[in-house]
C-alpha cells in the first residue's frame, strides 16, 4: 500500500481512553509521512509517529449485530486520543465503518514502514475490563440461553422454542464482544480482523 502524502479523516475523536460521554465534538484526524494531527477542543495537535508510545484497537456492541470500533494512541507524552468508527452520539454507523478501516490501515501501514521498535500493538480491552465483559457475557448466556433451555425441556412448547432461539440472538453479539475483548498484543503488519471493519 503506497498512501498519498496526506490524508484526512472525518472520523469522530477525543482525547481520553474510551469511557462515558453524551456526544463527541471533535471531528478530523490527518495522516501525513511525518505524523499525524488533529484539532480537540479547538486546540490543533500534531505528532510524530515516534512519538506514539501504543496504539490499542477495541470494539463495542453499537446496536443490533452492529459495532464500533475504536482506535486508541497513547503518546510519549501522556496524551491520549482516541479515534471512532461510530456517530458524535457512540451509535455504529456503517458509513464511516470504511473511513475508520481506512484509517487503521494506512496508519498501521506508515508505522510498519517505520519499524518502529518502542510502539506496543494491543489488541482488545484491559485485563480488568475484560474480565467484566466475560463475566456479563456468561450471565447473558445463563439468563438468555440456559433458561429458555431448561424450560424448553421442561414445558416443551414451540412457544418455549422461540424463546431460546431468541435468546441465542441475544447472546450472539455479547459472545463476539467477548471474544474480541481478548487482550492480547499483534504486529502491526497483521492487523486483529476482528477489530477492524
Amino acid at each position: 500500500m503506497n498512501p498519498p502524502k496526506q490524508l484526512h479523516y472525518d472520523l469522530f475523536l477525543r482525547e481520553a481512553d474510551i469511557g462515558f460521554y453524551w456526544k463527541l465534538n471533535d471531528s478530523g484526524i490527518t495522516l501525513d509521512p511525518e505524523g499525524l494531527s488533529w484539532n480537540a477542543g479547538g486546540i490543533e495537535r500534531r505528532y510524530r509517529y515516534d512519538e506514539l508510545r501504543a496504539v490499542r484497537l477495541r470494539m463495542t456492541t453499537g446496536g443490533r449485530d452492529e459495532y464500533v470500533y475504536f482506535c486508541t494512541l497513547y503518546l510519549n507524552d501522556g496524551n491520549i486520543v482516541t479515534i471512532y468508527s461510530g456517530s458524535s452520539t457512540g451509535a455504529a454507523d456503517a458509513e464511516r465503518d470504511p473511513i475508520y478501516g481506512e484509517f487503521v490501515r494506512v496508519l498501521h501501514a506508515r508505522l510498519t514502514t517505520l519499524k518502529l521498535h518502542q510502539v506496543d500493538f494491543i489488541a482488545g480491552q484491559s485485563e480488568g475490563r475484560y474480565y467484566l465483559i466475560l463475566f456479563a457475557g456468561i450471565l447473558t448466556i445463563g439468563f438468555a440461553v440456559l433458561l429458555p433451555l431448561a424450560l424448553l425441556i421442561i414445558v416443551g412448547t414451540w412457544e418455549t422454542l422461540f424463546i431460546l432461539l431468541a435468546g441465542i440472538g441475544l447472546a450472539w453479539p455479547m459472545w463476539r464482544l467477548a471474544q474480541s475483548s481478548r487482550p492480547r498484543g499483534y504486529a502491526p503488519d497483521t492487523l486483529p480482523e476482528d477489530l477492524v471493519p
